[in-house]
């Protein structure tokens, strides 16, 4: 299975998931990337600021960047209730 990686970005600022996970497809690493960003965005005291300034990016083995998900698409989709999809 291929390995994808959740990097968090703010600006020129990455934080490097060095790790990874082994999924079927690149479109179940899309939904884990947004999976991994409402997460983020639905812990207490998360301000506007923080919502407007981070994504998850899911990149693959080879470095391409299949999608990059910020946190305030996921605070939205959140409040609503609707999944989202970004493939």
């Amino acid at each position: 299975m291929p390995k994808f990686f959740f990097h968090v970005r703010s600006g020129d600022v990455v934080l490097v998931d060095d790790e990874g996970v082994a999924v079927a497809s690149p479109q179940e690493a899309v939904i884990k990337g947004h999976a991994i960003a409402r997460d983020m965005a639905s812990k207490d005291g998360v301000g506007e600021r923080f919502l407007n300034s981070i994504s998850v990016e899911v990149v693959d083995e080879k470095g391409v960047i299949w999608a990059t998900i910020p946190l305030r698409l996921s605070a939205f989709s959140r409040a609503r209730g609707e999944p989202v999809w970004t493939g």
